[in-house]
């Protein structure tokens, strides 16, 4: 169960950081040039989503592992 909260947290964390960067694209869109802040902002903000949703897969796979169910990959 205490994985399953954690599942939610990773979720809500994931989506918050999924919003950050798509606001940051749009502000990006009218911005001339990229300067090494923002190239950084949105390297950091890729790599705690690639962080994130490790975690996420690792949950769901602990959590089907303790239902019974196979180990498998969502992913095709």
């Amino acid at each position: 169960q205490e994985q399953c909260f954690e599942l939610a947290a990773v979720n809500a964390a994931l989506w918050q950081a999924e919003d950050e960067m798509r606001e940051h694209r749009e502000r990006m869109k009218y911005a001339e040039t990229t300067t090494a802040r923002e190239y950084l902002y949105t390297s950091d903000c890729g790599m705690r989503i690639q962080k994130l949703n490790d975690r996420r897969a690792e949950l769901v796979t602990l959590i089907n592992t303790a239902a019974g169910r196979p180990a498998v990959s969502d992913k095709l």
